[in-house]
């Protein structure tokens, strides 16, 4: 696993904190999770490109 640092501006910072109290999930955990179902939705619709690029 890599390790990466995202900043984030005060705003979305209080409302990631927010939902992940309301979740009850941490804010590691909620952002992960945000990250992986976009990549995922994003994956879908360009799958032949991410062939094309790995293929290479």
């Amino acid at each position: 696993m890599k390790k990466m640092t995202i900043y984030f501006s005060d705003e979305l910072h209080k409302k990631i904190k927010i939902i992940s109290t309301i979740e009850n999930k941490s804010m590691k955990d909620l952002i992960t999770e945000a990250v992986e179902k976009e990549i995922d939705k994003w994956e879908e619709t360009k799958s032949e490109a991410i062939y094309t690029v790995f293929r290479k």
